[in-house]
């Protein structure tokens, strides 16, 4: 499994890293080792994409001797989007809050999906600094 950190990995420096041949700074971790990788991640503040095989060594290897087996992000992790029980703190809401201006009409909404809690309300555009300070949210 690849976590790729939206900031550069060379603030964690307990991890392994990788950089050679590749854009982003990723951070190389055990599929079992994952969580505690993320709930370190988040808690330094990156956003993180998952990243994993999405074919077998041999199924690349058909393709020719020296193919590198496909990945691609398979999830993007931030602190508004976790949904794993350990990474939550119990007593403390994981809102994500979102805003849509429509031909004139506005609305906030925001939202706790590891409890499925949804609260929207329509809203104007000076009302929406005081409700964002309002809204206990992570995102």
């Amino acid at each position: 499994m690849t976590l790729w950190p939206r900031l550069s990995a060379g603030h964690c420096p307990d991890q392994t890293r990788k950089t050679r041949r590749c854009r982003y700074p990723d951070v190389r971790c055990a599929h079992h080792a994952a969580e505690g990788y993320l709930l370190t991640l988040i808690r330094k503040g990156f956003r993180v994409g998952v990243c994993e095989q999405l074919e077998s060594p041999a199924e690349a290897k058909k393709r020719g001797s020296k193919s590198v087996v496909k990945r691609d992000v398979v999830r993007l992790v931030t602190p508004g989007t976790l949904t794993e029980d350990s990474l939550l703190e119990a007593r403390r809401h994981n809102f994500l809050a979102a805003f849509a201006d429509v031909r004139g009409q506005a609305a906030l909404a925001w939202v706790d999906i590891s409890t499925g809690v949804f609260h929207v309300m329509q809203i104007t555009r000076t009302r929406l600094g005081p409700e964002l300070a309002r809204c206990p949210r992570r995102n």
